[in-house]
Parts: structure tokens; sequence; C-alpha cells
């Protein structure tokens, strides 16, 4: 079981190798309970993406002759698909904009001066965190306590 705001899945090789196996056995006993917590946990880190986007990224709507909805970076933070990965369940919330990168890494404007990234991900990385671990623990508990009923 893994949750990936980025493509390293920082969360789940944090966890202690007691909780990997706990977590591990409740996907195989509860596989359809995994992926809804899973998919809940996509959708939560989606939703601080798009709130840090929203005060830390400016749009360019209004400003352009050829703004459209589809091409906005704010549009386009996507929850994936549940995926295998390195034996484990895998989910993604990442933004699907072709200048996704750009504004994440930064890059040099056409007039030569680098505009700086803006780590959209690294910010909702580092406050999804605590919140994920505790939805861990929260998962694991009502895993044990259904197995004792």
């Amino acid at each position: 079981m893994c949750a990936n705001l980025a493509s390293d899945g920082f969360f789940y090789d944090e966890l202690s190798d007691y909780r990997k196996q706990l977590l591990h056995e409740a996907a195989d006993l509860f596989p359809d309970e995994t992926e809804n917590f899973l998919k809940d946990c996509a959708k939560e880190a989606s939703k601080i993406q798009k709130r840090i986007a929203r005060s830390d990224v400016g749009t360019s709507k209004g400003k352009k002759k050829k703004w459209t909805a589809a091409k906005s970076y704010h549009k386009r933070f996507k929850v994936g698909k549940i995926y295998l990965y390195e034996g484990a369940r895998a989910i993604r919330a990442y933004n699907s904009a072709r200048h996704a990168h750009l504004i994440e890494d930064g890059h040099f404007a056409k007039n030569g001066k680098f505009v700086p990234g803006r780590h959209v991900m690294k910010s909702a990385v580092n406050e999804f965190r605590p919140k994920f671990h505790s939805e861990v623990e929260k998962f694991l508990f009502n895993f044990f306590s259904d197995i004792g009923k």
C-alpha cells in the first residue's frame, strides 16, 4: 500500500517494517476497503495541492487572448488509478497540464530571465504527510477492530 504525491513514493518508506507488514495483510484481507482508503487519501492530497496552487501560482486568465480552461494549470489536478508499485498498491495525485513541470521546477522566460519554481507538490507533500500517517493509524485500528469481531 503506497500513496504517492510525487513519482517517488515518499510515504510508504517512512513506515516501520511492522506497519508495512500489517498494511500488506490488511490489503490482502480487505482489498476493497484498501482501495477506497487509497482513493480517499489521494483525493485529500489533491485538495491540498489545489489550495496551495491557488495561493502560490497566479493565473493568466483574462491576460492572454487564447486562454482556455482546458489549458489551465489549476483545472488539471487529477487522481490516478490504483496500480502495483514494487508489489504494493499505489495511487498518484498529479497535475496533467503540459506546463506543470515548468511551474513546479522553474524555467527561463522568453526574455531570458529565470522564473523560479513554485514547488507546489513538495509543499503539498510536507503538509499532507502528518495527516496521511494519522489516516494510516485509523485504517489499521479499523482493520484490527474488524478482525476482533
